[in-house]
């Protein structure tokens, strides 16, 4: 019999809720899918060929849906639940399939059989999941943020296609930070801290409870959920690009045509559709929406009608914008009537409003985390002491009784040597090194502090996001533009403010991709934990999928730039807000890069106002940490989403969202258990089944392919 005496055991919280999870599950089918999983076998493999390939899989559709979709709002999505989900209905089949074979004379058929056919357990699942996780990072790069910029400022190459290969390296240069980074923290803030990381919390359930007695039959509807939703959701959008009417309801635009073209009526209910407020039926947006709070739900919506709705249009009715109000949604050229316009100079509102949404974001999560001050601090404090004591047990040397105590329940065999972490580390530093210097020009000191910056963020965005779930590091990421702007020298034209420019967007992302990865492996590390899996297996499947997302990174972002120019050309900005894509990550680069390096203007009532949005916000949130009872945080304004709003321009995303939020409410509130089953593989559906169609729509607009009527859509 197998020693089980080292193996690690589910989280209790985790096991009572399995056991919840048990006494729903219908009764069983006989069929593969529905048969109860074999007793979980000790001494099972985790690290296997079937895991990583089907985890890599998933995770490039994921990846794919995220570059629409971040294009679209600069949101991404991670494939964790997707992953859980789908991946034991794979794994399943796959093993069905292939135990059959195991009993064959033939040998290679039979190898077959022993290696695709073997039991599937919880543990080798977290592995797959792993895989997902990291293969879905395609957009670590920058893709959607920081490399349009740079193009969009003339920084790099005029055709895309030409940077292919600086672009590749550069992507597996910012994807393995989190990884290596990911080891050390995973000792303070899943072991030591024992976060909840509620996210990855729920994919621990999802995986013990479908690997559990029984389980299968969840799995099988759970899945059959998701695939119903993608199904109709892709068809939908099939229908959509060829009949645009269907998913875009200019509601105000349809009835100004009711009216005298001379009228107020026309007047102001056409001005109300060239703001932006129309329904489009986004359903990636609307599964967001179900699984985001309400109150941030409100806070977006509250952000979009206030900073497009009633501040935009005020702006130019009192004569604060003097540019043409046919450039509002413009960041930089414009031109109108043959005559160019620099709205840096007479500013849109687009370009007005993105500071005070900037500074409402910074403000929001620096003082959140300010607040915590005394955490953090003793969570950096901490972590010195867990280095130190990890190096005194390597060296011989443990002196205290913390140093002596191994607190790591993995048994030693699973768990990452420090050889390939430490190795792993100093490795890719000096690739980062070599890569931003050769194909950025940026110089060895920059790098350096990029990376430091990296670091320090992530430690930052694991505390918020262990404890709330709420990843900031896409905010305060950009923080390191400002950190980088002062290293010298100072250059106010001509190719050393295009070496400028470049250093510090490339500078940045570099700080924020190792910021983000470090987020998303601690908490995939989290999942492992809870069911009792290999950190070693994780690990390497993390590093196996982040290789292969850079791959599927750059394939996409090919196809995408091929498909719409207009993502790297400035020129074409107008052609990308006609094809939904707000860019609005690229435009927070974009500015912030110009004002940092160039000296752009802002406008002083624009600076104002967000200097008083900021003591505002800081105020707010000093006072919710404090004064107000934490039962009633979740009923106050979200801040940080109100930032958001006033970055984007496309007030329909925001009503998407609103839309998904209050179906859950309305589903939660009919049927509270069929919520509760399967409103995680709804909402996952919706996302993949748009996100997935966007890469066809990309494939159709190279192909040529048109849509066969504008009926009902503005001219």
């Amino acid at each position: 019999m197998a020693d089980t005496s080292d193996l690690k055991t589910p989280d209790p919280a985790i096991a009572e809720e399995i056991a919840d999870e048990k006494k729903r599950l219908p009764s069983i089918a006989d069929d593969p899918i529905s048969a109860d999983p074999p007793v979980d076998d000790p001494d099972a493999p985790q690290l296997t060929v079937r895991s990583v390939l089907v985890g890599c899989l998933l995770g490039t559709l994921i990846s794919a849906s995220n570059f629409y979709l971040g294009l679209k709002l600069g949101w991404t999505f991670g494939a964790g639940i997707f992953g859980s989900i789908f991946g034991y209905t794979i794994i399943l089949l796959i093993s069905s399939f292939f135990a059959k074979l195991i009993a064959s004379n033939v040998t290679f058929i039979s190898f077959l059989g022993k290696a695709l056919g073997r039991p599937f357990n919880a543990r080798e699942h977290a592995t797959l999941c792993s895989a997902a996780t990291a293969s879905g990072s395609g957009t670590l790069a920058g893709y959607i943020s920081g490399i349009p910029a740079m193009y969009r400022l003339g920084l790099l190459s005029t055709r895309p296609s030409d940077d292919y290969g600086r672009l590749f390296v550069w992507a597996i240069a910012a994807s393995l930070y989190g990884i290596f980074f990911a080891v050390p923290l995973r000792q303070w803030f899943v072991l030591k801290q024992d976060l909840p990381f509620p996210s990855p919390r729920a994919t621990a359930v999802i995986i013990q409870s479908v690997n559990a007695a029984g389980g299968a039959e969840m799995a099988k509807k759970k899945t059959l959920a998701v695939f119903v939703a993608f199904g109709c959701i892709f068809s939908f959008m099939a229908i959509v690009y060829f009949v645009p009417v269907v998913q875009n309801w200019h509601i105000f635009y349809w009835l100004a045509m009711a009216f005298p073209s001379d009228s107020d009526a026309y007047n102001n209910l056409m001005w109300a559709n060239k703001w932006n407020f129309y329904i489009q039926w986004t359903f990636a947006f609307v599964g967001a929406g179900m699984m985001t709070p309400g109150n941030t739900v409100i806070s977006l919506v509250f952000g979009t009608v206030l900073a497009w709705g009633i501040i935009g249009p005020m702006l130019y009715s009192k004569g604060v914008l003097t540019g043409p109000a046919s450039c509002r949604f413009k960041m930089d050229k414009c031109v109108v009537g043959g005559k160019p316009y620099v709205v840096t100079d007479l500013p849109s509102a687009r370009y007005w409003l993105l500071w005070v949404g900037v500074f409402l974001m910074l403000a929001a999560s620096f003082t959140e985390l300010f607040s915590n001050w005394r955490t953090i601090a003793s969570g950096f404090k901490a972590l010195g002491s867990t280095v130190k004591g990890g190096i005194a047990k390597m060296t011989g040397k443990a002196t205290t009784a913390e140093e002596r105590v191994d607190q790591d329940p993995a048994p030693l065999n699973q768990r990452v040597p420090a050889w390939a972490w430490v190795g792993g580390l100093v490795l890719s530093v000096i690739l980062s090194v070599v890569v931003l210097s050769v194909a950025f020009g940026v110089g060895v000191g920059e790098s350096i502090l990029a990376i430091i910056c990296g670091f320090l963020f992530a430690f930052i965005g694991l505390q918020s996001s262990g404890e709330t779930d709420i990843n900031p590091t896409g905010t305060i990421a950009k923080t390191s533009q400002v950190v980088l702007a002062a290293v010298p020298p100072y250059a106010p034209s001509g190719p050393e403010l295009a070496a400028k420019q470049t250093a510090n967007l490339a500078s940045g992302l570099l700080a924020a991709a190792a910021a983000h990865q470090s987020v998303d492996m601690v908490s995939d590390l989290k999942t492992g934990h809870l069911v009792g899996a290999s950190p070693r297996a994780q690990f390497y499947a993390q590093l196996i999928g982040s290789i292969w997302s850079s791959v599927v990174g750059l394939g996409v972002w090919a196809l995408f730039t091929t498909a719409y120019p207009c993502i790297t050309n400035l020129e074409l900005d107008d052609v990308c807000l006609d094809k939904g894509f707000s860019l609005t990550a690229v435009q927070a680069w974009y500015g912030i890069t110009l004002a940092l390096t160039k000296n752009a203007a802002v406008p002083s009532s624009s600076l104002y106002t967000a200097i008083s949005a900021g003591l505002f916000t800081i105020v707010f949130v000093v006072l919710k940490n404090t004064v107000i009872p934490k039962k009633y945080h979740p009923y106050l304004i979200n801040l940080n989403a109100v930032g958001i709003a006033f970055t984007n321009t496309d007030s329909s995303i925001m009503f998407a969202i609103f839309f998904g939020w209050l179906f859950g409410l309305i589903w939660k509130k009919v049927n509270a258990n069929g919520h509760e089953h399967y409103m995680y593989a709804v909402a996952a559906g919706l996302i993949a089944g748009e996100g997935v169609f966007g890469v066809v729509q990309a494939i159709f607009a190279i192909a040529g392919v048109e849509s066969a009527t504008d009926i009902g859509m503005p001219k």
